[in-house]
Formats: structure tokens, sequence, C-alpha cells
């Protein structure tokens, strides 16, 4: 659809306020019994007072065509009556009734003036553009459908001014010569309702064809007038037929010859200023080269800037001077392989620099030539590269991690085992003869080893953790919380502990790292309401316009939450909660080796979702987390 310009969004007003104009005048020139507004010109046909009436009427429903919706509301009711008063006469013309219409207003002057009928052409044209009028805006009907009554009241509008023009009273008949200007303007206002119409694309500031923006008005004045003119002439014999026919086509070739060259090099003009705007302003070096001499024809700002070159040098060069490898493959390719391929091309100061180039043939000032594109991506091959080198590293150094962690895994933990065990055979073998003290020194060194072993294998769980593949699949939640209560309530029978939850909740991820991330978070649960009676503990799901969290992303991430009414926390140290080793409580009061909310957390964020808590110091604490269906590995 066009741009419509603000003009042409205000020709339907300024056509109805000529139209009203032309109405009133009409009527006033009865009413006042005034005969130059009633005929305009001496002799000629008066305007019927009904037909001044129904153009007052018209016109103030065009005005109100595109306001508001009550305004256009009352135009519609108008054009109604407008509609009605039209088929009623035309009717009429048509020997249907005699309802003496034309003498309805002032009926003496009417009848004494004798040339004041409403032509059966005004009642046509009035039916149409009620018509039209009252089809706007009909969803039914294609868009620009109103245009073609609107465009036959404007034919017959013209039709009848020319029929004036010309005095020729077998074209324009008994309407008035206003009548037929006032018709022609309707006909204009109510193109003017239908912005879509394709008409008005000359009208518009879109992409639109100068040539036909210049011809259509200037050639319409020169046929009127010359054809005026010249009939005017010949009927007053100052030239034959032959004669006035050659003065007719001599200004008309003129015309249309001076309009067409002009025109044709607006449009040109046009053309290359666009042109030139969208060739430089490309983000991409971009130049056109001579398929014959290979001589750069035209280089944008974009490579005199990439090659270092001022365009007047550049336009005195060759495309071998910046690409040598090309002259080689011309050879032995069209230049159209040529594209997308990688190219070494050398600047100005000498740099070489990596292309990708694409072309495509034209003709510039009539020679054979070829737009070319050519993309700098030597940083980008160069990052790219970088990056390889980087995940070659990063795999090197997983391997190396690989083999730290079978070191742990194997020499740490052989010496704690003996020290663990030793240990306890002294205290078992040798009890006799160790003191209350020595026997304390002991036990406190059987728990630190086997602190030490925890941590390891914490630590190590942790690490295969962040560096497992993921396999997705969905999976209910509820299964993975019911295996870890039950194993909590083996271990400790005698805790009761309340667990609400929904049967079903179904996520999406890696059912091994989702089982330790719940074990986790109920652990957790389990250790910190060990104090509080009776315990709870509820595992849900937020729904998707709920606030809760507030890390809601989308409905396909939906918000999970572990919660408990234990010992909760201070806000004020919500930011170490995942942090390795950092705790928040004494771990003579609650064991720990601080691994597991960091493990909690490094399983959210490989899934690609987000965790967070929150808690109140003797009120519980909540674990919010998501699982988007579809996350990063």
């Amino acid at each position: 659809m066009p741009v419509v310009n603000q003009g042409l969004l205000a020709l339907h007003r300024w056509t109805a306020i000529c139209v009203a104009i032309l109405g009133l005048g009409g009527a006033l020139g009865w009413g006042l019994n005034l005969s130059w507004l009633r005929t305009v010109l001496p002799g000629e046909v008066a305007m019927n007072p009904l037909s001044a009436l129904c153009l007052v009427i018209a016109a103030l429903s065009l005005y109100h065509g595109s306001r508001a919706r009550v305004a256009r509301l009352a135009g519609r009711v108008g054009m109604t009556v407008v509609l009605a008063l039209a088929l009623a006469r035309g009717l009429e013309h048509l020997g249907l009734w005699q309802l003496g219409m034309d003498r309805w207003l002032f009926p003496s002057r009417v009848a004494s003036s004798g040339n004041a009928e409403m032509a059966f052409t005004t009642c046509l044209a009035l039916v149409l553009f009620a018509g039209g009028y009252l089809l706007l805006g009909q969803e039914w009907l294609p868009p620009g459908a109103p245009l073609i009554p609107f465009i036959g009241v404007g034919t017959l509008g013209l039709t009848g001014v020319m029929g004036h023009l010309y005095s020729l009273s077998i074209v324009h008949g008994p309407m008035a010569i206003h009548t037929s200007l006032a018709l022609l303007l309707l006909g204009t206002g109510g193109i003017g309702l239908v912005p879509r119409g394709r008409l008005l694309n000359f009208l518009s500031d879109g992409p639109v064809n100068p040539i036909t923006k210049r011809l259509l008005p200037t050639l319409s004045i020169v046929f009127i007038g010359a054809g005026w003119l010249l009939m005017l002439g010949w009927r007053r014999g100052y030239a034959s037929a032959p004669s006035s026919l050659v003065a007719f086509a001599a200004p008309t070739l003129i015309a249309l010859g001076v309009l067409i060259l002009m025109s044709t090099n607006a449009w040109v003009r046009r053309s290359e200023q666009r042109f030139q705007l969208l060739f430089h302003t490309l983000p991409v070096s971009s130049w056109v080269y001579d398929r014959r001499s290979l001589r750069f024809l035209a280089v944008n700002r974009c490579a005199l800037s990439t090659y270092g070159y001022t365009a007047e040098e550049m336009t005195s060069m060759t495309i071998g001077d910046v690409h040598p490898q090309l002259l080689a493959a011309l050879e032995e390719d069209e230049p159209s392989s040529l594209s997308g391929r990688t190219w070494r091309h050398r600047k100005g100061d000498g740099t070489v620099i990596e292309v990708e180039m694409s072309s495509h043939p034209l003709d510039f000032d009539g020679h054979p030539a070829r737009l070319v594109l050519a993309r700098d991506v030597t940083l980008e091959r160069r990052n790219a590269l970088e990056l390889a080198k980087y995940a070659s590293d990063l795999e090197t150094l997983n391997r190396e991690l690989d083999a730290f962690s079978y070191s742990v895994s194997h020499d740490l933990r052989a010496p704690l085992r003996s020290i663990d065990g030793f240990s306890q055979a002294l205290l078992e073998d040798y009890s006799d003869s160790l003191d209350a003290v020595g026997k304390s020194y002991l036990e406190r060194v059987r728990a630190a080893a086997q602190r030490m072993a925890a941590l390891i294998d914490d630590l190590l769980n942790l690490s295969r953790v962040s560096r497992a593949a993921l396999k997705r699949r969905t999976i209910n939640l509820c299964a993975l919380v019911d295996a870890a209560v039950t194993e909590l309530r083996t271990a400790d029978p005698t805790r009761e502990v309340t667990i609400e939850m929904p049967p079903n909740i179904e996520v999406t991820g890696d059912p091994s790292l989702l089982k330790i991330l719940i074990t986790n978070l109920i652990e957790n649960a389990w250790k910190y309401t060990g104090s509080v009676s009776p315990a709870r503990i509820e595992v849900g799901v937020i729904d998707c316009n709920a606030s809760e969290g507030q890390i809601q992303e989308s409905p396909d991430s939906p918000t999970y939450f572990v919660r408990d009414n234990g010992i909760g926390f201070d806000m004020v140290h919500a930011n170490k909660l995942f942090t390795p080793f950092q705790r928040l409580h004494s771990s003579r009061d609650f064991p720990g080796t601080g691994i597991g909310l960091a493990t909690v957390q490094r399983i959210v964020h490989r899934h690609g979702g987000r965790v967070r808590a929150e808690g109140k110091v003797n009120d519980g604490a909540t674990f919010f987390f998501t699982l988007p269906k579809k996350g990063s590995d």
C-alpha cells in the first residue's frame, strides 16, 4: 500500500468545501432570485434547486467521511436521503411516475425559468456517489470496490464540463456547468476516501512512476484546453477542420514529448540518487568493475575505508591490483562461480585480508559490468582459529582434570582409609592402654579422615555433574522425591516429616542429574527441619501467571520449588548459599560439606535454568528453580 501524503488525506475535505460552495450558490440564486448564481454564464442551463440541495447534503457527508463514528453515521443518513431523492427523480425521467420533483423547491421561479431541469445524468451521478459512499467500509467487499462508482461520478461530471466548454449541448444536456463541476469534484473527493485505490498511487509519496504523475494532469489540461480553443476557432471561421486538427495535434505531441523527456530525466536522476545512496551506505565493501578491462567503475565508501585508497586512486586501478588471484581464476571459471568463496585481497598498505565475495552482472553506463560485494572475514576467521585452539586446550584440560580426579579418587582416599582404619584398630585393640584423652584424640582423627573422604567424594561428584553429557527425557519429579524420602526414612525411622506434593509433576531433563538435584534439596530440607515439630516439606510447581519466586520466564520454563518449615536463614547471606564450602550454620549442629547446594546450582545451569532461594530465620526456606524444555548443554 502506498504511503499517502497529507494533501491526499485532506482531498475529500477540500473537494467537499468546493461542492458545498457550488451547491449553496445555486440554492441562494433561487432564494435571492439572482440569475448569475443559478446559471453562472448568461444563456446557460440553470442548476435545479433540488440538485443544489442534494449537492449540499453530499458535500457535508463527504466532509465527514473520515471523521468520528457519529459524524460518519450522520453522513450515511444524509447519503441515504440523497440516494432516495436521486433515484426517485431518475425513475420519474423513465416515466414510472410524475411527482413534479423539479418544482418541489421555489416552484414559481423554476417554472418561469424554463431551463432548470434536474438532468438524468445528474440523477445517475448522485445515485452512484451515494451508493459508493454507503459501500465504504463494508467488509464483504474488496477494499477498492467503492472506487468504481466514484470514478463513474467523476466521469459524468467531466463529460458535462467538456460539453459546456465545447458548446456541445448533446453532451451536457440539461445539466448546468456548475452542477457538472460539482459532480467532477464529488467523484474526486470520493476517490480520496479510498486510500487503497490503485488509481491514487500516482498521488502518493511511495515508489511511483513520476512519468504518470506529470503526464496525466498536464495532458488532461492540454487536451481540454487545446480542444476548446480549436473548436472555438473552427466555429468562428478562423481555421478549417484539417488545419484545426493539425493545430490540435502539434501542441499535444510537443507537450507529450517534452513531458516524457523531462519525466524520464527526472526518473533517471531519482533512480541514480537512490542507487548512490544505497551503494554508498552499504556496510559491506562493494564495487562495480568493467568485465572487459577489469577497471573499477564505482567504489563505495566502505571499500575505500577497508582497502585504504581514495576514490580517484581506486577508480584508476583494476581489480587485479587488490585481487591478484582473480586474473588466474577468471581464465578457468565464470565470474559467477567465484561467489561464496574466500579470497585473499591486498590493501593499500600491503596488508593482506581475507574476504568472502558475491557478484552479480549488470549494465553500468553502457559497460558490461559486475557488482561485487566483498565481506572482510579476516577477524572472523582469526577468531574461529582462536576458538578452535581454546576448544582444543579445554579438551586437554578436561583430560588432565579426569586424570587428577582419578588420582584424588585412588591415591588420596587410600591414605585416608589407612588413617581411619588404624585409628579404629588402636581404639579396639589398645583401648585398655589409652586414657580418655587419647581415645578422644583418636575419635577426632577418625572423624576428620571421614569428613575429608566425604569432601573428596562431593568434589568428585560436583566435577562429574559439570562434565557429564545430558540425556534429556521427560520424567515424573514426584517419583524422584518419593525415592529420596524413602531413603531418608529408612536411615532415620524415628523422624516424622509430612511430605506435600501433587501426584505428578512432569519435567524434562537428565534423569541421573535430576535425581542428584532432588536428593540434595530433599536432604537439605530434611536436615534443617530436624528441630521442628511437626516438620513439613512441600514440593510443587508455580502457575505460569504467578509471580512467586520471580524467576518465571515463559510457559515453556515453569518454576518448581521445594519448601520446608525448618530453621530458615537470613536473606542477607543468601548469596553464599550456592557457593562451594560456604555454610550459614555450624557443622556441629548440621553436618555437611557445603557442596550440596553448589551441585544443585550446577545441575540447574547445565539444563539452562535458574535457581534462587528465599528464607526467613526460624520460618523455613524455599528453593525455586526452572528447567526449560530446551536448554543449553
